[in-house]
């Protein structure tokens, strides 16, 4: 159930509020019901977002079910919240997208190194196995790999792009990791996803940092935000 910034249901004839706008290439219209027809992406896919309203799971007279879980409303929140930004690139600093109990459970079953590969680069442990990791699968299906999510963060960024299936990975870097791999991650990525998970502010010098010349803050500023296509724990 799709509702306004003054929690009014919103419920516009011409599509679902609640599901990504699509447009049939044949009749042009938005959410079109033509099941034989290919349908392409209506931009902004979520507008109700953009106007400051929330998406919700709702059961259409049909018996279309649409779930969204606490998890995925509260990273929607986080990405309704957040400023876009234009300089170095543009780009959003997601303050604490994942959902407090997820992360607590995240952090306290954090897979043990013995379960992680090594090799190149040295001094870094890396996970990639997030099926067969309830919590960490739980981020990946509610947040990473999200339709809602992955929507928003397109429209927020103003970009008109078809979704894919990201990857994932998780990394935790120890003192050994002493590479300084400095990359513009935008020659390989078009949207790049990053959550940092700092135990504390020790780190706030290293890890991954914007361009300093006028935004001079590290993304380990804050815990839980998001900026490219990795997990670290650093």
């Amino acid at each position: 159930m799709a509702r306004t910034k003054e929690g009014i249901p919103y419920h516009p004839s011409e599509y679902d509020p609640d599901w990504p706008r699509s447009r049939g290439i044949n009749s042009g219209y938005m959410n079109s019901s033509d099941f034989e027809e290919r349908k392409v992406p209506r931009y902004p896919r979520l507008p109700i977002l953009l106007m400051g309203g929330m998406v919700e799971s709702i059961t259409h007279p049909d018996g279309f079910e649409i779930k969204i879980s606490k998890v995925t409303e509260h990273a929607l929140q986080s990405i309704q919240d957040a400023e876009l930004k234009g300089y170095p690139s543009k780009h959003i600093m997601l303050d604490n997208i994942i959902e407090p109990t997820l992360l607590s459970n995240i952090q306290r079953t954090w897979p043990s190194r013995d379960e992680m590969d090594t090799g190149e680069p040295i001094g870094r442990y890396q996970f990639h196995n997030f099926k067969n990791h309830k919590y960490l699968n739980e981020l990946y299906t509610d947040v990473i790999n999200n339709i809602h999510v992955k929507c928003a963060l397109v429209d927020k960024l103003s970009e008109k792009v078809e979704l894919g299936t990201p990857g994932v990975s998780l990394w935790e870097d120890t003192q050994s990791f002493t590479i300084n791999d400095v990359h513009i991650d935008f020659n390989d990525f078009y949207v790049t996803l990053g959550i940092f998970l700092p135990d504390d502010e020790s780190t706030i010098d290293y890890g991954t940092h914007t361009n300093t010349q006028k935004i001079g803050k590290s993304h380990l500023e804050k815990k839980n935000v998001i900026s490219y296509s990795e997990l670290h724990s650093n």
